[in-house]
């Protein structure tokens, strides 16, 4: 059974956050020092976690779970939650992944890798120690750093950094992201500065893909790569290099028509867009928790993806928009 919405767009990629708890207070996300708002009560629990993942899975033949936050690993024993999610790998198979800030993995890459952990997707803005405490509020820079180094060394491929670009202060990092990222044969994505709430957007320091691409253009001879898997990113090959650098324009050349993906909040509730409002969600862990069968729940799930609009909302809308916390999603 393919999941739909009414635009016949086929989903097949779920983003689950585990937790809304981050030890860093990232500018674009969590910028100054808000607690989780979310009672412990509330967040699922691995059993939930599970059984919705299966359903995914199972019924609707999802092809990429990611495990998000908040920051995931900053959740007790989530290496026990890995496990049983890639158990359910023997009967389906599926891309198991997790965006992280990479400053809780020193000590655990290794065991994710043997507990079934397929992919990870880094979120590092700047090599600067200065600036990333500026941008993060801790000096956390090496950890990271060390992290990334680690998760190569434990076999995993297809390793991604994600950059947030905001310009004034790491626009002029660029192309030594793009350098850190070739030297260690892995994918580098800039990401456009989007607005949330509380964290103080300004359209002075948003920078374009197209502006970001230029910058690169000049240094390095790129090429684009055709997609056709339903990807975001627009991706570019370097020349002489395995490594690839990919494009996110959420902001200025949004990439609703072919989104396939849905997002579940650390609480439970069904997001069918990165900005559609709180009216829109569907609390799932509140069904769970009232024995509603699995049946059930998969039309319930089918009924909230029919209200998915075509396209997010417009810049000016999207700023006004109420308690849409990156952290609380999942990004």
């Amino acid at each position: 059974m393919l999941l739909t919405d009414k635009y016949n767009r086929i989903h097949k990629y779920l983003r689950i956050s585990i937790t809304d708890k981050c030890n860093l207070n990232c500018l674009y996300c969590k910028p100054t020092k808000i607690q989780s708002e979310t009672n412990r009560k509330d967040i699922l629990s691995f059993e939930e976690i599970e059984r919705l993942v299966k359903i995914f899975v199972y019924k609707f033949g999802f092809k990429k779970i990611r495990i998000t936050g908040g920051e995931p690993f900053a959740r007790k024993d989530v290496t026990k939650l890995i496990s049983r999610l890639s158990f359910i790998k023997s009967d389906k198979n599926f891309e198991l992944t997790a965006t992280t800030n990479g400053t809780l993995l020193k000590n655990i890459v290794f065991e994710l890798k043997k507990c079934g952990l397929d992919r990870l997707n880094f979120s590092l803005d700047t090599l600067n120690r200065q600036k990333f405490i500026k941008i993060t509020g801790y000096d956390k820079l090496l950890d990271v750093l060390d992290s990334i180094d680690q998760a190569i060394e434990a076999g995993f491929e297809n390793i991604k950094i994600n950059s947030v670009i905001i310009r004034g202060i790491n626009d002029d990092e660029i192309l030594d992201l793009v350098l850190f990222a070739m030297h260690r044969n892995i994918t580098i994505r800039f990401i456009e500065y989007m607005p949330f709430s509380n964290n103080f957007y300004q359209e002075k320091v948003f920078i374009s893909s197209k502006e970001i691409l230029e910058i690169i253009n000049k240094k390095l001879n790129i090429t684009p790569i055709y997609n056709s898997n339903g990807e975001i990113a627009e991706y570019y090959k370097i020349r002489d290099s395995v490594s690839k650098i990919g494009l996110i324009s959420s902001i200025s050349n949004h990439f609703c028509s072919k989104c396939d993906r849905i997002r579940i909040t650390s609480d439970g509730k069904i997001k069918t867009c990165l900005f559609s409002p709180i009216s829109e969600e569907v609390n799932l862990a509140n069904y769970m928790r009232n024995s509603v069968e699995d049946t059930k729940l998969i039309e319930i799930i089918e009924k909230a993806l029919k209200i998915k609009k075509f396209n997010h909302p417009d810049l000016i809308s999207i700023k006004e928009l109420k308690n849409n916390n990156m952290f609380k999603i999942g990004g």
